[in-house]
């Protein structure tokens, strides 16, 4: 009979031990482990707002001459920035189809190097990114882009908002 006692005392504790490991699963997935931020910056909020990216075929004099991804940045935060970079992967189907002989996936930084042109606290700005180098012949149908997303800010005062794999990410599918 003692042994029953024990063995039903361990059972009722096996579900707090249980939820107690759900819990510690939970709150270190959920939330929280995305952009990191530095020198007075809001944790947890983007000072972002991006739109989805959408490619385009065809010429644009100045920017490309067969294929660009447009996208439109707003600065959300009070602080002007300076540059941002932004990361993607680009595909040929909605199957994950690597239309390039290299990688897919493109890093960038705006504006270009050498240019100052900052983005003013609630400004929003256009941009195109430039798949001219990474295509060898026009593609028929636009790309399909895929973890579009804002990898890092540098602010005007030297800080910085980070977002290394992609907590805030959009696609354009």
């Amino acid at each position: 009979m003692e042994k029953n006692v024990l063995y039903l005392n361990k059972c009722k504790k096996l579900p707090v031990a249980i939820g107690i490991v759900c819990l510690c699963l939970f709150t270190s997935c959920s939330g929280g482990g995305g952009g990191s931020v530095s020198k007075n910056s809001s944790a947890g909020h983007t000072p972002f707002v991006i739109s989805i990216p959408e490619c385009k075929i065809g010429s644009l004099p100045g920017c490309y001459a067969h294929c660009g991804v447009h996208f439109s940045y707003t600065n959300t935060s009070t602080k002007d920035v300076e540059r941002i970079k932004i990361s993607c992967m680009v595909y040929s189907d909605k199957n994950g189809t690597n239309p390039f002989i290299g990688s897919n996936h493109i890093l960038a930084d705006f504006p270009d190097e050498g240019i100052s042109n900052n983005i003013a606290s609630g400004e929003s700005r256009n941009f195109i990114l430039n798949l001219d180098p990474y295509i060898y012949s026009t593609p028929a149908a636009p790309f399909f882009i895929d973890y579009f997303f804002v990898r890092k800010v540098t602010f005007t005062d030297g800080s910085t908002f980070e977002d290394p794999f992609g907590t805030y990410h959009v696609k354009s599918w």
